[in-house]
């Protein structure tokens, strides 16, 4: 289900898959920058009381 709802979600910006066969793949690069967005997104938003070494 979480598939699902990142594919919906467009300002998640979240890879679009490429079907083959009806079965979804996705490109690793693809999907490699996506967490590389989302980790740098989750340390700009964490509050400063939070985040490693306080």
């Amino acid at each position: 289900m979480t598939l699902h709802r990142w594919l919906k979600n467009r300002r998640l910006n979240f890879p679009m898959p490429i079907w083959i066969n009806r079965r979804r793949y996705f490109r690793l690069s693809d999907l490699m920058a996506f967490e590389s967005r989302q980790a740098v997104a989750d340390a700009v938003e964490q509050p400063r009381s939070m985040q490693p070494g306080d």
